[in-house]
């Protein structure tokens, strides 16, 4: 098989050739034929995560790691004890891949498990190579009916947009919602809240072509967030305040403007990891009664039901820019460098 490998903190990856897996027992082979790129994936390039105030959450890759955890392909292979999926069926990976054994994954919680495998994550090869080895038919779900270009995004950017979405209480069309960012994450968030909830979001971005973007996945205003009277102007659209805001950017300005757009009694949800420290004025978190939430991707329940919409039709196709494999290091470095609207997915060779 062929890979497109780690090399060192912030290198181009390497083009890597080793024998393609041989399932056994419960394991799945997939053929990758197109995998997202996530800027998850730049943060891995560059070995670290910015937890800010100059303190760094080190990633001790070492040579010949696998990136890629957005991965759409078709079962080439399978172990004897395999009877859910059988060569060439169209799958969706659920790259989130928990011990099954702590409390966490007991509880459903299996995408936060402390000692998990997860696919491109570092210990469990992912989609920038032409093959995947599966732990268990389970993280594998069929994709009948869905765009092969849009599939694998479904399983990060789908997937992360979804969960924090079905954080908003009580969301409904006249919910008012905030999405900051709009990104690859951003712009799937807007899709759904618009196509699957009947929400028209106001989008903030710093990026005009990004914005129009956003205004053609369902938002009904946006704004650009390097305006010095953004937060005046959202509290103005939302009549005093949002009931949630959704920030797909995490850092150190986006993070504040989500709290202070909410209104009393309303959720700020943290999804991004731009990095930075978190600075807001503690009193007005009990004075508002605001609440802070975090939302990390989303469980498999989740993602059954995102594809089960997704088969329905009723998850918008956001732009994707599909590139050949070998341009990986370039994808990320467009990536990191903010020239991307909507997903860019890397296709394999055959596909």
């Amino acid at each position: 098989m062929k890979a497109y490998a780690y090399t060192g903190p912030s290198q181009p990856l390497a083009a890597t050739e080793w024998p393609t897996p041989v399932p056994v027992d419960t394991q799945v082979l997939v053929r990758t034929r197109f995998c997202g790129v996530c800027h998850s994936d730049v943060h891995l390039q560059e070995g670290k995560f910015d937890l800010g105030e100059g303190q760094d959450l080190p990633l001790p890759f070492t040579q010949g790691v696998v990136f890629g955890h957005e991965v759409y392909g078709e079962v080439a292979a399978i172990g004897a004890a395999v009877t859910g999926v059988k060569p060439g069926d169209r799958v969706i990976v659920y790259p989130w891949v928990g011990c099954r054994e702590c409390e966490l994954c007991r509880n459903g919680l299996e995408h936060v498990c402390q000692s998990g495998l997860i696919i491109g994550g570092g210990r469990n090869p992912g989609g920038f190579g032409d093959h995947v080895l599966v732990s268990h038919e389970r993280y594998c779900v069929g994709a009948d009916g869905i765009e092969p270009s849009q599939a694998g995004s479904l399983a990060c950017s789908g997937l992360t947009s979804y969960s924090a979405i079905k954080r908003i209480p009580n969301l409904g069309a006249a919910s008012r919602v905030v999405v900051i960012g709009a990104g690859g994450l951003g712009i799937m968030g807007i899709g759904i809240l618009h196509r699957v909830f009947g929400v028209s979001p106001i989008a903030v971005d710093v990026d005009d072509a990004k914005l129009d973007a956003a205004r053609a996945a369902g938002a009904g205003h946006v704004l650009n967030g390097r305006a010095p009277d953004v937060l005046m102007k959202l509290l103005e659209l939302t009549g005093g305040g949002a009931d949630a805001a959704i920030d797909f950017v995490g850092s150190e300005q986006t993070a504040p403007l989500a709290f202070h757009a909410v209104r009393v009694g309303g959720k700020a949800i943290m999804v991004g990891l731009f990095g930075g420290t978190l600075k807001i004025p503690s009193a007005l978190v009990a004075m508002l009664l605001k609440t802070i939430e975090g939302s990390n991707v989303g469980t498999m329940a989740d993602f059954r039901e995102l594809v089960h919409l997704a088969r329905s039709g009723k998850v918008p196709h956001i732009p994707v820019s599909v590139r050949p494999a070998h341009e990986a290091s370039a994808v990320l470095d467009d990536l990191r460098h903010g020239r991307v609207i909507g997903r860019a997915v890397l296709a394999h060779a055959d596909s």
